[in-house]
Parts: structure tokens; sequence; C-alpha cells
């Protein structure tokens, strides 16, 4: 945040923007600057919402949040208008984790659906892990990184690998050593290993690749077969094992997080294996918010999974990083200054620290200074990220890699899956769902119409009609005296009432005093109100019976860009008189227009139109 004047900026963007050519004119105008005052304004104007609470918006719109599976407060969003209703899916997943499970029932029947966020469709990823004689799992077109990031781990890093992996086997007690403060160590040396004498490797190697984090994860259990490559329960324990054995090793570990998702789980499961493993290193959880992050996800057990809440009912810890806490093995601290964190602090150890993206917080300081450390490990789980982009201004470096994103996307099957049980009238999905679109065309996707959009394109959405209900209150129907019309099938009457619209439903009431005026009701003209369908056929002998006999009728189709289910009756019919004098009559389904320069010619049309029509 900028705390400066308006007219000031921080000299290192200068320095940037001049490296990059884009200082021109304004600095403020092209770079976007936000200051603080203006995200205050911005967050003044945020009305936090509970679970499944509904928001009433001017009775026009009902906004209701509903659990996206995906983590604490990620939430999927049905908006429902008088006539219309829209659901929108956002980040959403169908596996199981601490989140309150992805409800179908509770976004209910929606006309329009709009999906984000979800995989693009690919049939190797949709084809189940096939699991070798090796005990290996072989998932085609899982996801890695370029020759920058995944390498082959070199015999000096396969060395220390394995050097860990007899260490874990020996379950020999690995404590911490302490450090007297936070200084950067000296490049090619372990941190907090003082008598060793590993030397970095010259090619900036990645020994721990996805094809051993699924090797590792085979061995313990088999992986469920869905959609994905991998569960995320799987992924959470394969990349905290890898963790496991990096600290082992002698080496620390960096998980840069963020509160969404499902960090939490990792600081579980990270802790039940370093128990297991009989490792005493200590974890550590820096944010501006931490405590105020811990505190809270354990007073909002309606968003998560039953088995969570079923730990509230018995009294005990929503989450296990309240018992890492009580025993001292998890602390938590608002920055590396902190000066209880610097007395505390010892290598190797975990550190969560935001943020994700390398580029700000307390992430960035500790890789830094552990970049040149072979034994360490930086550990990203963010999904959706270039991770070569992310340790692009970190080069040259010897830290070890992981890149294992955690499942935060809907498959396309899931997404068929979703529409099918839906059943909107139109389904809005991204640009890579084209089979999808193409099927829905063809019937083979029952749920109405799937249209594809492109990011910041502008779609109209087709008007579906409605039937529109209004409720009258019984002293007022008990005014109103029906008018018997010539079909004998349907009465009518006139009335004066106050139109009330609340929670989206429109009303009719007996008039408010606030419409009377000098205690009578404000008179409106009572002019004739006439209604029906004009009979042509009728009216051509109404007009030979008043000596009108040069009469011609021709019909025509009105142009509008009115969809296909509004053109109703959208025929309209010409009558042209040429004697006794020029006189043209337009109809259509909503008016009736005379043109006649006569007078008496006109007001002869108007009496036969009358004759023709229902009055009230």
């Amino acid at each position: 945040m900028v705390e400066q004047q308006r007219q000031s900026y921080h000299p290192g963007l200068r320095m940037y923007l001049c490296k990059r050519g884009r200082l021109v004119g304004n600095v403020e105008e092209n770079t976007g600057i936000v200051y603080t005052a203006d995200i205050r304004a911005c967050m003044g104007r945020v009305h936090g919402l509970r679970y499944e609470e509904i928001a009433n918006i001017n009775g026009f719109l009902k906004i209701k949040p509903s659990s996206s599976g995906f983590g604490i407060g990620s939430c999927n969003w049905v908006i429902k208008g008088t006539h219309r209703s829209l659901t929108y899916i956002s980040t959403s997943i169908l596996s199981p984790n601490h989140a309150t499970p992805l409800d179908l029932l509770a976004l209910g029947s929606c006309e329009v659906l709009l999906l984000s966020n979800v995989e693009a469709p690919n049939p190797l990823l949709e084809e189940s892990a096939e699991v070798k004689k090796e005990g290996a799992i072989s998932i085609p077109g899982n996801r890695t990184l370029d020759s920058k990031v995944v390498q082959t781990a070199s015999s000096e890093t396969q060395q220390v690998t394995e050097g860990a992996t007899v260490q874990k086997q020996t379950n020999q007690r690995h404590s911490a050593s302490p450090a007297s403060s936070l200084s950067p160590a000296p490049v090619g040396s372990a941190a907090g290993n003082s008598g060793s004498t590993q030397k970095p490797s010259s090619s900036m190697l990645v020994p721990v690749t996805s094809e051993k984090l699924i090797k590792t994860t085979s061995d313990e259990q088999e992986v469920p077969k869905q959609s994905s490559s991998l569960t995320v329960d799987a992924t959470i324990k394969a990349v905290c094992r890898s963790g496991v054995e990096a600290v082992g090793a002698g080496g620390s570990v960096l998980f840069p997080v963020s509160f969404y998702g499902s960090f939490l789980e990792i600081i579980e499961e990270m802790s039940t294996q370093l128990r297991s493993a009989g490792i005493e290193v200590p974890m550590y959880y820096v944010s501006p918010v931490a405590e105020e992050v811990l505190a809270y996800v354990n007073t909002v057990p309606e968003w998560l999974c039953p088995a969570r809440q079923e730990k509230l009912y018995a009294g005990e810890a929503l989450f296990g990083h309240v018992e890492a806490v009580q025993e001292k093995r998890l602390h938590h601290f608002s920055a590396l200054h902190n000066l209880d964190l610097l007395r505390c602090w010892q290598e190797p150890c975990v550190v969560f620290a935001t943020h994700w993206s390398l580029r700000v917080g307390s992430a960035l300081q500790l890789l830094q200074r552990w970049r040149n450390n072979p034994l360490c490990l930086l550990i990203l789980t963010e999904p959706n990220v270039d991770a070569n982009l992310l340790l692009e201004p970190f080069e040259p470096y010897a830290i070890q890699v992981l890149h294992q994103p955690i499942l935060s996307s809907l498959t396309s099957r899931e997404v068929t899956s979703i529409i099918q049980t839906l059943k909107p009238r139109l389904s809005l999905v991204p640009e890579s769902f084209k089979g999808l679109e193409s099927s829905s065309r063809q019937g083979s996707v029952p749920g109405g119409e799937v249209l594809c959009y492109k990011s910041w394109q502008l779609y109209k959405v087709p008007r579906f009609q409605y039937d529109l209900e209004v409720e009258m209150s019984a002293d007022l129907a008990l005014q109103i005296q029906l008018k018997q019309i010539k079909s004998g099938k349907v009465a009518a009457a006139r009335l004066s009432a106050d139109l009330h619209v609340k929670d989206g439903r429109w009303s009719l009431d007996l008039p408010s005093p606030s419409s009377y005026c000098g205690g009578s009701l404000r008179s409106l003209p009572r002019h004739q109100i006439r209604w029906g369908k004009v009979d042509v056929d009728s009216l051509l002998t109404a007009f030979k019976e008043r000596q009108m006999y040069d009469v011609y009728v021709t019909e025509r189709t009105m142009q509008d860009d009115q969809s296909p289910q509004d053109k109703r009756s959208n025929n309209e019919i010409i009558i042209e008189i040429t004697s006794p004098s020029a006189a043209k009559i337009e109809i259509s389904s909503t008016r009736i227009n005379v043109h006649a320069n006569e007078p008496g010619l006109r007001r002869l049309i108007v009496e036969v139109l009358k004759s023709a029509l229902n009055v009230l």
C-alpha cells in the first residue's frame, strides 16, 4: 500500500518502469497505483454474508451463498430476481476435504448457469490412473515444469535424497539446532548445519519431480479412480512426505501459502508426519493475519465438512494446528522481524508464509535466505500458476523445488454431470468446452442450451417468457365488480390499487391514505377500456354496412430484435380505405393506429373498431 500523497510514488517503481520502458506520461495513469484510501473505500462497500444467508437487495434480487467445497468461505452464488435466476459456480471441487461439500441441491433449479475456473477437457486426464507392477502410478498428461524447474537429479543430489531416506528408516530423532538470528546463510552451505560440506549443484537442480511424488504416494495407498490424477488428500500426504524427507536430510521447508484453500490441512498433515517420523523440528506460520486466521477457523463450523463438525460436538479441536500450538510445535507470528520469533527461531524448520506469488511477504525473504541451499525444499501448491515465472527473479538457485498444485477446479465430466443435475435452460462455460456446446445442440446433453464464452467479451443472454404473478389482498378482491365479456369464459373489472414489490413478489392492496386527496381518492380519467382481438372479416362487414366498399387488406411481418421466444403474433394487418376518402388502419397485437385526414371518416372508423372490441 502506498501511504504517500497521490502525486508521489515509490522510487523503486520508477526505476523498474524505466528499465521496462513503460514510464510514459503520468505514472499513476500508466501503472494503476492503488492507495490505502482507495482500498479502504472499496472494502467499506463490501457486505459479508454468513453460510446460506439470503441477502435481499431492494426487493428485486435475492442473493445466497452456498459452499463450493474448496475451502472456508469459498462459495457459489444463487441470484434470483422477480422472473429470472442465475447460478454462478466459481472455484469448486467435488473431492472431499475440510470444507462443506458442494451441495447441488442447495443451488436449486436455475435458468442460467455460469461456470468458471474449470479444467480444460483432456481425454488423457479423464482416464483413470493405471497401477503398474512396480507399484508406481502412471498418470498421462500430468503437468510438469520445463527444463528450468524439473531436471534429472545429479549424483550429489541423489546422495542427499538417499541419505534422507536412510535417516528416516532408522527412526533417529532429529533435533533442530537453534539459531540466534535470521542472518543470511552462507552461499553453498546448509542453513543451521555448520558441519555440512555438501556442495551445491551447478545446474539449479530440482530432485523432487512429479514422478517421484507419485511413487511415494502409491507406496501407502491406492489412489481412488477419479477423473483427476490425485485426490486432494493424496496430494497433501505426498507433498508433506517430501517435506519430511527434506527436513530429515537437514534442510528447511518453505510453503508459500494463502489463507484460502487447503493450507490448514497441510499444516495438520505435516505435523502428523513429523511426529510419526520421530523428527522434532519447529513449524512456523508467518502472516500479518496469522493469529486471526487460526482463531477464526474454529468459529465457523458451518463451513466445515461433517467429520470436522462431529469433532465440535465431541469437544475436540476442529483442526490439528490447535494441538500443535498447545504443544509448541507450531508457532505463529505476524512478521519475520517479530522479537518473539527471533528468540525461538531454529533451523531446520518448516515455514508456512505468505505470499504464494513470491513477490511480497515473508516467503520472499525466506526464499532469498535458502535459495542457494540444496538441502532446503520449496513446495508450491498454488494451482493455475507458472512456476518458472515465479522463480525467474531468484535464478540461479540451488534449492529443491516441488510444484504439485492442489486440485481446485472441476473436470469436464463433473461439469457435464452438474449441468445434467441442475438442468438449466442456458449454461455458460469457458471456450475450451466447444465439444460440450456441440453435444448440447445434438441433444445428447440434457439441460438446455450450452454457450461457450471468452474472457472480456459481452454476450446477450436470451430472454425467456414467464407469466407475471401478482397477489391481491382479500379486501381489494371484495370490492371488485366483475363484468362478463362476450366470450362468456372471462370476466374483467376495473380497480384502483397500490402496487407493491417485496422479496421479488408483486402484490396489489387497497389504496393507502397517501393516495387520497381531500378525503376522496384522487380521480383518474374514466376512459372506456376496450380490449380483445379484432376480427378482420367482421370489420370488413361493418365497413360495407356504412357504404365503404373500396377496402383493401394486406399483412406484413414486423422486424425487431427480439428473441424467437418473444415473436408471438407479430404480424401487422394493414387496412386501406380509398372511398369516400383515403384512410389507413394499422392493427397489431398491442395497438391500433388510425390515419385519416377527414375528421368525419376518422370518427366513423373509430366507431367501427369500438363495436368489434370488448368494453370495461
